[in-house]
């Protein structure tokens, strides 16, 4: 989605359900389900003096991520700036 000021918004979803079914042996059965995501968004500026920025959050929410094993909900934000020096 383009801003006014020419800046830029993107916005992107993932979320899904997983079900685990695992048999470690003939009596030990184990049957994990689990609905789970990630989101990220990103938005970049015009600013002056022929600079950029972007600031970008990530989130991925609490997962299955083996047998038996829940991986915790991890989040990031990152900023970044750019300056246009390039003459011509």
């Amino acid at each position: 989605m383009h801003l006014n000021g020419g800046g830029i918004l993107l916005y992107n979803g993932l979320f899904y359900y997983i079900q685990n079914d695992v048999s470690f042996d003939q009596y030990r059965n184990l049957n994990l389900q689990q609905a789970a995501g990630r989101v990220s968004l990103i938005q970049s500026f015009k600013l002056p003096y022929k600079m950029k920025a972007e600031l970008a959050a990530v989130y991925h929410s609490r997962r299955l991520s083996g047998a038996n094993t829940l991986s915790r909900a991890v989040s990031q934000v990152d900023i970044a700036f750019q300056k246009n020096d390039a003459t011509g």
